[in-house]
Order: C-alpha cells, then structure tokens, then sequence
C-alpha cells in the first residue's frame, strides 16, 4: 500500500514546523510528502527541505502550483483551470491531483461565507466537469480550512477515471490542522480503515469513458 500525505503547511518557516511534519511521519509513515507552502522560496526553502532528512527531495518554487496549489487571487485560478482542461483533453493515462484548489465543488463544503468567490468556485466546477474528474472524498473532519468563523474543503484530491479504476480502494483522511489554517491530507491507496459495511457503492460517469471498463466489469 503506499500513502500520500499533501499539506499547504503556510509556515515551515516557523520553529516548530520540523518537529510537526516529523510527527505526522511518525504517525502515518507516507512514502510520498508534497509540502505547499508559497512564502519562502530559494536558499531558504532549500534549508528547510534539508533538515526534513529525506533521501530524496524535488523543489519546485511556488509558481501557482505544487502538486496543486490554486493561487488565491480569482482572476488567476482561470490559467490553471485552463492548463488542467488541456491536459485531461490530451491523457489517456491514470491521472491525480491534490493539493489546495483555492475553491469549492459545492455549496455544503463550506461554512458562513455564503455568495463569496461564486464565479470563481463556478470556474473550478466546470473544470471539474471538462476534465471527468472524481473527487475522491474524504474521511474524518468535513472541511480542511479554517479562518475565524470561516470553514471550507479547499483541499482534496481528483483523478480520472483511469486512475480510479486502478485504485478502487483508495481514501482520502483529513489530518488534524497543525501550524496552519489548512489541514494535511493523507491518500492510501489501499483498503479503506473504515469497515467495508459503512461504506457504500458510488458509480461514477466517468468509468464509462475509459477503454477497459467493459472487460474490468467482466
């Protein structure tokens, strides 16, 4: 089984960001770590990345995404949907996404805030939809952001039909929120923690776009 843990962190700046992702390793040993977190960069997010001691490491400076990062500002959001759209118009292959979207899917995900950034969550629907995705859900607390008295699943993962047909089982775990407003987001992409009994059947349109489907069915 291997394990995924995604955190738009937004302080590993901070004293004691070393000592909170190295409890998250403890707790949950991921394979794979993506760290989100757009306010340090160069030599200093170097530095920081080295006292992780992981034997291998890839940075990639905070450019709008990170794994997915969706920048806050609306009007931007538009060129990563747009760069999403051409990628699922254009792959075949098993295809995942997670990280902070910066949006919403729905109304229910999130908590006081109502009629903020409508058209913006509207551009990250309709993506959603051009692109086939599935949202993978999640288990434990509803929503992964936290300011004040505003909640909202701004985090998650997606993937494509192919993906998920290779993964049926996979599940999604929102973390305790640690140093940040956003909580980790841990992917197993093996059986599910929770008992097989609670956890219902869900078709999903999209399996049918996918050339194997009929002979994954047989």
């Amino acid at each position: 089984m291997i394990s995924i843990i995604t955190w738009n962190c937004q302080g590993a700046g901070k004293k004691n960001f070393v000592r909170n992702f190295r409890e998250l390793l403890r707790a949950h040993k991921p394979e794979v770590v993506v760290v989100v977190e757009p306010r340090i960069s160069g030599f200093r997010a170097t530095r920081v990345i080295s006292r992780l001691n992981f034997q291998n490491s890839h940075r990639v400076e905070a450019r709008g995404f990170a794994a997915i990062y969706a920048c806050p500002q609306d009007g931007w959001r538009k060129f990563l949907w747009r760069n999403l759209e051409t990628i699922a118009m254009n792959t075949s292959e098993p295809w995942l996404l997670g990280g902070d979207f910066n949006a919403i899917l729905a109304g229910h995900e999130r908590r006081n805030g109502a009629g903020r950034h409508g058209l913006a969550n509207k551009a990250f629907q309709e993506c959603f939809s051009k692109c086939n995705l599935i949202d993978l859900g999640f288990i434990d607390n509803k929503f992964t952001w936290k300011r004040g008295i505003y909640h909202a699943r701004l985090d998650r993962f997606l993937c494509n039909g192919a993906w998920r047909l290779m993964y049926p089982e996979a599940t999604v775990r929102h973390l305790p929120r640690v140093g940040s407003d956003h909580c980790p987001l841990l992917l197993m992409n093996g059986l599910s923690p929770s008992p097989k009994a609670q956890r219902p059947f869900r078709f999903q349109a999209a399996w049918l776009a996918h050339p194997s489907f009929e002979e994954f069915v047989k």
